[in-house]
């Protein structure tokens, strides 16, 4: 919070405290909780279902600011790798790059870097889908009795072997290599809202504050993009592909169509987030 607030495009709540305090229970040290004290920001509490109740008009010009705010964060001149801001690693959780339980990730010095390590945590989650598993974990088992000659693990399922060798082909030759400063999850739990209504009660305007920094973090121009892809899921629906589409304008400053697509359609069952 204290770096973005060197940059007063961006609206945040100014911070006034940060702290610590350790805990133990029966004698076991447990993770310190950390607080933070911010300014208190009015909002009008939109979440996805109340996007929807708005009139077209006030939803073109909420994800119209929300952009502006997600453009006015990737314009922040970039500090020449990939990770989060003073040159700290990604966290262990992160999707995109996630391996195992407290493993972080970066920062990355190159692009080739960050594909190498996106392509490791998907080859991953390949792995671990359903019938593989099954698999692996029936082998694993029959070798602990002892009961089973050699034998070696199955191979990929064809679509998947399939992906996985385009996978750094398409990624790396992505227009939206270089790192830019951004929210990788904009979900709209992540800032607030506030209507600026007219004397009629009409929405005229919106306020967006950025709230949540939690994966705020230099990534390559075209992940986040890909992230918000999850709106043309079926779930969604027609409004939730609405919604990608604005959004998509403030966070493409170049084409990255073609690497988009294939994580999208490609991978879709098992891709990276």
């Amino acid at each position: 919070m204290l770096f973005v607030e060197q940059f007063p495009q961006i609206r945040s709540p100014k911070l006034y405290a940060a702290y610590s305090v350790n805990r133990e229970e029966e004698g076991v040290e447990l993770r310190p909780m950390h607080y933070l004290v911010t300014e208190y920001i009015e909002n009008d509490n939109i979440d996805w279902y109340n996007y929807l109740k708005l009139p077209e008009a006030a939803q073109k010009l909420y994800t119209t600011r929300l952009g502006e705010q997600l453009r006015a964060l990737r314009s922040i001149p970039s500090e020449g790798y990939y990770g989060r801001v003073n040159k700290q690693p990604f966290a262990p959780d992160l999707a995109p790059f996630r391996i195992r339980y407290q493993h972080f990730h970066g920062p990355f010095e190159s692009f080739y870097d960050i594909v190498d390590a996106m392509y490791s945590s998907t080859e991953l989650r390949c792995a671990e889908k359903e019938n593989l598993r099954t698999s692996i974990t029936k082998l694993r088992n029959a070798k602990q009795q002892n009961r089973a000659q050699q034998q070696t693990l199955p191979e990929w399922d064809p679509v998947i072997a399939a992906m996985l060798e385009d996978f750094k082909p398409i990624i790396g030759r992505t227009k939206g290599n270089k790192p830019v400063l951004t929210i990788m999850f904009p979900t709209m739990t992540k800032f607030l809202a506030k209507a600026v209504r007219d004397n009629d009660g009409e929405i005229v305007d919106w306020k967006i504050t950025l709230t949540d920094w939690m994966d705020l973090g230099w990534y390559p121009a075209f992940l986040q993009a890909h992230v918000l892809g999850c709106w043309r899921s079926p779930h969604w629906g027609e409004e939730g592909k609405k919604f990608y589409q604005r959004m998509k304008e403030y966070i493409c400053e170049e084409d990255f169509d073609e690497a988009l697509e294939y994580l999208h359609n490609r991978a879709k069952g098992f891709r990276i987030n």
